[in-house]
């Protein structure tokens, strides 16, 4: 058989194929048919010999593409459109099999540097959501990027790009519609109508569906009717201009898309300010005003109005244009939209406006190219005023009294993930969740708060069954199945003895991963090998990290200890409201992308009994944050397998993670394993000073800058450096539990100006005073509380603690808020040997709801009203209280006025109401009414 030469075009077809198609592609690329050899193929014959059994080529023909040549466009040239499908089709899956699968799991699994993946003990499954996005976008940038490159190298010497005139006349004595279009353009047609011919498929049967489908799909047919007809009607001049318009835009939004899965900041950030600019001005200036100007207006000077063809090809393209105009601006709002929440959220990253029909989708409106670029805009000025702050009262009063007896019950069909009676606002945000460009860093379980406007106004319901719950500290071992309904961690963590069901009981039999003889005998454990540990005495504040059921913690009473459990709402079902239930203090959060919301050196100890937190990656960040939250000198305590197993993992992750330990001059004090369980843990102890982190031989990580404020934490990200400890009396250990309880902490220095007006020391120790006579008079005597089912507290403005450090003779704990917009006094109470946390009472907090047994609220709600709706606030107290639970609120008359209208509409008994110098106590009762059920 003879040699083609290389570059001659081959085309061998069956003997049975039509040749209809073929005969057109030819004809479309300027080869005549006479010219071209159809070589056939029988199959049976193949192999018979060389005799015979195959025809052979009997000619070849050498073919030179002519790109300049131009011909008439036709109806049969649309024949290569579906051909060009099926060719994208197939491109789009092997990149995917073989290029975008093996990228996407290099940089969102990855292997270094700002893509690397926390590793944990398990894999995250969002991870593979972000790798199916990854692929989706990468996929798009090769198209968009491709056919806008080949959009300009077609149209750049052509006249018709700067003068849309030339559109309709030249060259020569051509007019529209008799105008020729040449190959190259006749191709890069069917190239994106193949593209948009594919896509109408791809979105039906392979991305992801969206909230605004609808809107893509009918975008997607608008500009596919709009390539076939403006092909037919002789104008490929102006829709090779339109396609270089938009797919100019795209590339920047698949930029920033690519690099916000990879987990980039800054690329993304600059990828968003170049896609909305483009936007503006490719699609909502130079479009309608050059374009669509053209297509109606200059158009006319050749429109042969005497036929009826014309004008009905000048109304179907410009009304198919106009229709793009209209999605451009529907799309162009979104984008708006969410950059004004961004800058509305003082610097967090906003929800976005769409939302997915599939969990976990991201978002064509440059969502997920934006991360926390948009600045902080500042809190509201304050008015100095007093007619004026009484102007915002009033305004916001009259709107809280509107409308408050039209409570229901929040039904929830539209989440699809969500229990109503479970729901946390700023943990359940799935119109938020929905288009995360990431969730490597575990920022699904960060705060996503919805926005004033957004906040469900219905009252979230009991569970069925739900009953009082049972009294401390029989509630340590058992609570009603009812109240907290989920038993997967029964059977999940059933060798583990964490949870029990039995018959209508959840029981508690105090096990856990790490506490194989019960954690009683692992509280004895770590006391043994390490007794300056002293429970009770010299540890008195804990932090436990990843808690389970918190049984550590409700175990650690019984030693003087306070320990404030954590951990995410994850698939550990209901594991802090479990623990909340039980009467042990609990939040839910994650050691994700933000700082702890608690201050810096507090803590005395920090647990981690198998938590799953990678302690080890990016560059040791978490345990930075541990090192900003531990007090100097304080003890970090690691319980998990890489301390006392041997494997080649769990030794990989103790070597890196003692790694870390030492760049930031972490002491390992004792590694010890328990020979009667296999267990082991390892303690580690933060510097009392800045020595050591002096005396290090490598600044890495380096010592954070001056204007790092180590306190601040309200969504802060973490920061990879060191905070200076502090060389003050702020650094000396505080005495003994219980004369810390007591004690003036020794930095409040007699310069600074107290919340009251007198000395810090001095306004410190008239708060304790005047608290102690308070509870003792007031609380404990005069109100109608039976104390014997008080357990979870909540002082939702708790100033130095004082209201807590009064209730201590009480079997109760109290979880002291510090308002983010108040006086920052929480290291005092943490100093105190109590434990709190900070919040904005403009927003839901993370607890569940029917957490606490009493709210107490001390001059809260006049601040409060000056920058929120009263009404949101006790939506808020009412989802995180139990039925039959009190709220006591002081704060001035004119605001408790409108408190007892609202409390009212909701069926809270009002139990008691005095008047003292201008101060009204206000005490009230939850009761179990709920209304009717409502979405």
């Amino acid at each position: 058989m003879p040699q083609a030469p290389s570059n001659l075009l081959i085309l061998r077809l069956p003997s049975d194929c039509s040749r209809h198609m073929y005969t057109s592609i030819l004809e479309l690329v300027n080869i005549p048919l006479h010219d071209f050899l159809f070589a056939a193929h029988d199959v049976e014959s193949h192999g018979a010999g060389s005799g015979g059994g195959m025809d052979q080529v009997a000619e070849w023909m050498q073919w030179r593409p002519d790109w300049e040549k131009e011909s008439y466009t036709e109806h049969r040239d649309l024949v290569l459109m579906p051909v060009f499908a099926l060719v994208f089709l197939s491109v789009r899956f092997l990149l995917d099999s073989f290029i975008f699968e093996r990228l996407g799991k290099l940089f969102i699994f990855g292997f270094s540097g700002s893509c690397k993946k926390r590793l944990s003990e398990t894999e995250n499954d969002a991870d593979y959501k972000t790798l199916g996005k990854f692929k989706e976008s990468a996929w798009k940038f090769v198209y968009y990027s491709t056919a806008e490159v080949l959009a300009i190298a077609i149209t750049y010497n052509e006249p018709w790009l700067t003068d849309t005139k030339q559109f309709w006349v030249g060259p020569n004595e051509q007019r529209w519609p008799d105008q020729k279009t040449k190959l190259k353009l006749k191709l890069f047609y069917a190239f994106t109508g193949g593209f948009y011919t594919y896509s109408i498929f791809a979105l039906l049967f392979w991305e992801t569906r969206r909230k605004d489908f609808g809107v893509s799909m009918s975008h997607h047919i608008a500009t596919l009717f709009l390539i076939l007809i403006s092909y037919i009607a002789r104008f490929p001049r102006a829709g090779s201009i339109i396609l270089a318009l938009h797919d100019a835009s795209d590339v920047f939004l698949e930029i920033g898309k690519l690099t916000k899965y990879c987990g980039s900041e800054i690329v993304p950030s600059i990828a968003f300010v170049i896609f909305a600019l483009s936007w503006v001005i490719l699609r909502l200036i130079y479009f309608p005003f050059y374009i669509i100007w053209s297509t109606s207006y200059e158009v006319l000077q050749v429109l042969d109005k005497s036929t009826a063809q014309g004008p009905w090809l000048y109304y179907s393209l410009n009304s198919l244009l106009i229709s793009l105009l209209v999605l451009h601006v529907y799309w162009w709002i979104l984008i708006y939209r969410m950059i004004v929440k961004q800058v509305e959220a003082r610097g967090k990253v906003s929800d976005d406006v769409r939302s997915d029909s599939n969990s976990d989708s991201d978002d064509d409106s440059a969502k997920e190219t934006t991360t926390d670029q948009a600045a902080a805009t500042g809190a509201e000025e304050e008015k100095g005023e007093e007619e004026e702050e009484q102007k915002v009262l009033d305004e916001n009063v009259k709107t809280d009294i509107k409308g408050v007896q039209k409570w229901k019950t929040c039904s929830f069909k539209s989440f699809k993930d969500v229990d109503a009676h479970a729901y946390i606002p700023c943990l359940d945000n799935e119109n938020y969740l929905n288009h995360l460009a990431t969730r490597k860093h575990y920022e699904h379980r960060e705060r996503h708060c919805p926005s004033e406007e957004d906040l469900l106004k219905c009252l979230v319901p009991l569970p069925a069954g739900y009953k009082p719950h049972i009294p401390w500290p029989a509630s340590r071992n058992e609570v009603w199945y009812s109240n907290v309904p989920y038993d997967n961690l029964a059977s999940y963590k059933a060798d583990q003895n964490w949870v029990k069901k039995k018959s209508d009981k959840l029981e508690f039999p105090g096990g856990g991963t790490q506490f194989k003889n019960g954690v009683g005998q692992y509280i004895e454990y770590l006391e043994r090998i390490w007794p300056e540990i002293s429970w009770g005495k010299h540890t008195r504040v804990l932090l436990d990290v990843g808690c389970g059921v918190a049984s550590f913690g409700g175990y650690l009473f019984d030693r003087n200890v306070l320990a404030m459990s954590f951990a995410p709402k994850d698939e550990h079902e209901a594991q802090v409201q479990m623990a909340l239930e039980r009467g042990i203090p609990a939040v839910s959060a994650v050691m994700g992308t933000q700082r702890l919301v608690f201050p810096s050196n507090v803590f005395d100890v920090v647990h981690c009994a198998r938590c799953r937190v990678p302690w080890d990656a990016d560059g040791g960040l978490l345990l930075l944050e541990l090192n900003r939250i531990l007090r100097p000198g304080g003890l970090f305590v690691w319980s998990a397998t890489p301390v006392y197993q041997d494997d080649e993992i769990s030794q990989k992750l103790w070597k890196d993670t003692i790694a870390v330990t030492e760049s930031i001059a972490w002491k390992m004090l004792i590694r010890n394993s328990d020979s009667s369980t296999s267990i082991g843990a390892a303690i580690f102890q933060k510097p009392k000073d800045n020595k050591l982190y002096d005396s290090r031989k490598e600044e890495s990580p380096p010592i954070c800058h001056d204007n790092d404020n180590p306190d601040a934490a309200w969504y802060v990200r973490m920061t990879p450096c060191i905070h200076r400890i502090p060389t003050t009396a702020h650094s000396k250990w505080p005495a003994e539990w219980p004369m810390r309880l007591n004690n003036t902490p020794a930095w409040l220095s007699k310069s600074d100006k107290g919340l009251y007006g007198k000395t810090a020391p001095e306004d410190f120790e008239a708060d304790a005073l005047h608290w102690k006579q308070v509870v003792q008079k007031s609380y404990l005597g005069d109100l109608d509380i039976d104390w014997s089912t008080m357990r979870n507290i909540m002082d939702m403005k708790a100033d130095y603690g004082g209201f807590a450090a009064a209730l201590i003779s009480q079997p109760v704990w109290v979880m002291n808020i510090v308002p983010i917009n108040e006086p920052d006094t929480l290291p005092i109470i943490f100093d105190r040997g109590l434990i709190g946390m900070y919040h904005d009472w403009c927003e839901p907090h993370s607890t569940y709801p029917r957490s606490y047994d009493l709210l107490h609220a001390n001059h809260l709600l006049g601040s409060i009203s000056k920058t929120c709706k009263l009404e949101n606030l006790l939506l808020e107290m009412d989802r995180i209280l139990r039925p039959d639970g009190w709220a006591i609120f002081r704060d001035e008359v004119k605001v408790l006025n409108v408190v007892q209208e609202i409390v009212k509409s909701l069926h809270w008994d009002v139990k008691q109401m005095n008047t003292k110098k201008g101060e009204e106590i206000l005490a009230v009762q939850k009761r179990f009414w709920r209304p009717h059920a409502s979405t």
